[in-house]
């Protein structure tokens, strides 16, 4: 059974305690307010200059990308705890409905963390590299090179964090298995009690990410900047890509 042992077969929580949705949000923030610069400047003359502004564009992009991963956390534990109601109600069709809904939201959750987590591995050195290229370049400005430089350590940390947040999903078990292995697990969760710990540790991982989306919501609803420049960070990654 893929859902642990145990009397409940609503899919076990994972350890959390590495997990600090507090600690991703300040680092998301961060981050963000690092590349902007990058993101929304002009054209650059040089080659090492293009490809420094390509890359913060692809870890804007990253960024969004671990935004969308919580927020489907937030909708994997919120149809979770959907089940335990439902399930108490004898609500099999209903029940049946949000699993699904579940495992959907679970498989899109970890596909955006892990791609924000593979776009940000060897932050350092990539920027690093880039950064010595383009100041080799007399076009280039020293200035907001050596700013960036001297900023790394916070996408450095970022990359840390979301490490952890890709960890997280990846200890969660939402396998789709068989149609005949889905009916078995319905008809067992059905018949059986949920164990109260597991409901618990879902509960708080709800409120947790309640209080992420509230902090975020500055970053992605009230700053009218942030879809301004990641719609530019996309065209600069697609300019550059081709």
């Amino acid at each position: 059974m893929p859902f642990g042992s145990g009397v409940s077969n609503i899919p076990r929580c994972p350890d959390s305690s590495r997990l600090n949705l507090d600690d991703l949000v300040d680092s998301t923030i961060e981050s963000f307010e690092l590349l902007v610069p990058w993101c929304s400047g002009q054209e650059s003359g040089s080659k090492a200059g293009t490809m420094i502004r390509a890359q913060a564009c692809s870890y804007a992009i990253a960024i969004d990308k671990s935004i969308i991963a919580a927020q489907y956390g937030f909708n994997t534990a919120r149809e979770v705890l959907t089940i335990v109601r439902l399930s108490k109600a004898c609500d099999k069709k209903g029940t049946q409905e949000h699993w699904k809904d579940m495992l959907k939201w679970a498989e899109r959750g970890k596909k955006n963390a892990i791609d924000a987590q593979k776009e940000f591995r060897n932050v350092r050195v990539i920027l690093m590299k880039l950064i010595e290229q383009a100041k080799r370049d007399p076009e280039e400005t020293h200035d907001q090179l050596d700013t960036l430089k001297s900023h790394i350590p916070v996408l450095e940390r970022f990359s840390e964090q979301v490490s952890q947040f890709a960890s997280w999903w990846n200890g969660l078990e939402m396998q789709n298995g068989s149609q005949h292995r889905r009916t078995m697990m319905l008809q067992s969760m059905y018949n059986q009690v949920r164990e109260a710990s597991v409901v618990a540790e879902w509960m708080k991982l709800e409120d947790q990410y309640v209080d992420y989306t509230s902090a975020i919501k500055d970053l992605t609803e009230l700053n009218p900047d942030y879809k301004t420049i990641l719609q530019q960070a996309l065209a600069g990654n697609m300019s550059t890509s081709r």
